[in-house]
This record gives structure tokens, C-alpha cells and sequence, in this order.
């Protein structure tokens, strides 16, 4: 399959818990996978995805840097400390790409339940701290 006709994703915040679990899961189904990340790549995310270091709040550049994504995972978390004043923002601009896009916004949600001294691997019979 040419990577034009690849399905793609592009998560928001790869370098993140979730992004560096879900981004080989989705390479693994056979779709592309665009990272936005906020410095240089985790080691763990694999070599076939493709980085950008665009800023969230520049949705256009960020929609050129995932086009042909038709779905975005937001899977961005500020700090528990600075929600009041960054969670909607980065709410409000991962909507903007996915609209940009016109891909399906994915809103993991949070995993603060959890703990900061939270396992690398939660499952279903994890403890909530």
C-alpha cells in the first residue's frame, strides 16, 4: 500500500504515555502514524513514524504536517496544576485540526487516577490511587 492511500493518524503529544503505546499499535494495523511532539523523539516511538515539532496552537501548519490523517488522538496532558489554564486551550485547538483535517477527534482522558507513581503498563485490574 503507497502511503498516500495509508490510512494515518497523527497523535497530539506522542512522546507522552499514551502516544508512545498507541503509536506502534497503530503501525502495527498497517496506518501511518504523524507525532507531534514537543522535542526530539522518545526512543521508544518507532522509526517508521514521522515527527513534527509544530506548536498545538498553530493548526494550520499542523493540519499541513498531517494531511491525509483522518483521525487526531489528543493525547496531550498538561500537569493536574495548570489545568485551569491550559487543558481548554489544547482542548479547543486539537479541534481545530481535527476540523481542519476533517478527521474524528480521540479524547483519551485522563489517567491522574492512577497516581503519579502509576505502573508503564495499566490494565484492567489496576489500582486507582
Amino acid at each position: 500500500m503507497t502511503p498516500s492511500k495509508q490510512p494515518a493518524v497523527l497523535i497530539l503529544g506522542a512522546n507522552g504515555r499514551i502516544g508512545v503505546c498507541l503509536a506502534p499499535a497503530i503501525l502495527e494495523a498497517g496506518w501511518r502514524v504523524i507525532a507531534q511532539l514537543r522535542r526530539s523523539p522518545d526512543p521508544r516511538l518507532p522509526v517508521a513514524v514521522k515527527g513534527t515539532q509544530t506548536d498545538i496552537g498553530n493548526a494550520v501548519q499542523l493540519a499541513r504536517d498531517a494531511a491525509g490523517a483522518s483521525i487526531v488522538v489528543h493525547a496531550l496532558n498538561p500537569l493536574y496544576t495548570r489545568w485551569a489554564t491550559e487543558l481548554l486551550p489544547m482542548a479547543s485547538a486539537a479541534m481545530d485540526v481535527a476540523q481542519r483535517l476533517d478527521a474524528r477527534l480521540l479524547l483519551p482522558g485522563s489517567v491522574y487516577n492512577f497516581g503519579a507513581l502509576m505502573p508503564p503498563l495499566l490494565l484492567e485490574d489496576t489500582p486507582q490511587t
